[in-house]
């Protein structure tokens, strides 16, 4: 595009001879002039006209699909991978990306990916990475978990702490008014309503009701609650593909009534095909997936 910005610069001053203004004019001059500022309007335009088109020829051979791309970036892994094993600066990610790109390439026979694979650096190269890829995967997934159960500990305690602030001000306030104040059952209250806590019950009893027992067994905590959150995740999952269902159901009746109505052929099949593609839940599930 900065090169037809170049073009069309280079090309104005022709345009305006066109117009009728030399080289030599002085343009304000001729600018007072109402048919010649016409035709330096209508030239001017027919210059944009033409530059415009020239812009538009690349997007019309423009090939680059959103599975391309990403053959492309897996391609890119391979190289990447290949040149800091050689250099001696190979990551754990590389490694997994290139598991990755060598998984797809198996599966699809990508040519784009072929062209980093099937080269004789490669067929050498490739197989030494992967033989590292299981301590490696094992490696990463044990410092993902660190670090996830690391943030669950951190909120856990400002969980307790906020319940705990909550429960001195609730407490404080029964004093003030001479109420009743069920302790026990006030602060049940408070710590089923802490996110991170909620999914740490078994029913209506908390499994672990303070920090201490959280720090002392914190494996086993951060089990339960990556259970729990995992069995919600589903449900919502399910409640949405559900619901995906019924609005697919609805509207395959109202397109199938207006095609009888109109005595047009209508295909069950490839109406719930296009509707489960485009459809963020459906496409997901199993009971579609194909």
């Amino acid at each position: 595009m900065t090169v037809l910005g170049v073009f069309t610069s280079l090309l104005s001053p022709i345009f305006l001879q066109f117009a009728g203004v030399k080289f030599s004019d002085f343009l304000p001059d001729k600018l007072q002039d109402e048919a010649t500022r016409y035709e330096i309007y209508k030239y001017q335009t027919l210059l944009a006209l033409i530059a415009s088109v020239f812009c538009i020829i690349p997007v019309i051979f423009y090939d680059l699909s959103e599975k391309k791309h990403a053959e492309i970036i897996k391609a890119l892994y391979v190289r990447a991978a290949i040149q800091n094993y050689h250099d001696g600066e190979l990551e754990d990610k590389d490694v997994l990306y290139l598991k990755e790109a060598v998984d797809y390439y198996n599966e699809t026979s990508s040519p784009i990916i072929g062209k980093e694979m099937e080269t004789e650096d490669a067929k050498r190269t490739v197989d030494e990475i992967l033989s590292k890829y299981d301590e490696v995967k094992a490696s990463v997934d044990a410092k993902i978990r660190s670090e996830a159960i690391a943030d669950f500990v951190r909120d856990c305690e400002l969980a307790f702490k906020r319940a705990d602030n909550l429960f001195s001000t609730a407490r404080e306030k029964a004093q003030k008014k001479n109420m009743p104040f069920d302790q026990d059952g006030v602060r049940r209250s408070i710590l089923s309503q802490q996110r991170v806590l909620a999914y740490l019950y078994d029913g209506d009893v908390l499994l672990y009701p303070d920090m201490q027992s959280i720090i002392n067994d914190t494996e086993k905590a951060f089990d339960v609650y990556e259970s729990s959150v995992m069995r919600e995740a589903e449900k919502r999952f399910e409640e949405n593909v559900n619901s995906e269902e019924m609005k697919m159901l609805k509207k395959m009746a109202s397109e199938k009534s207006k095609a009888e109505r109109k005595n047009k052929p209508f295909s069950e099949s490839e109406f719930t095909e296009k509707f489960v593609k485009n459809s963020k839940y459906l496409k997901n599930s199993e009971k579609y997936k194909q």
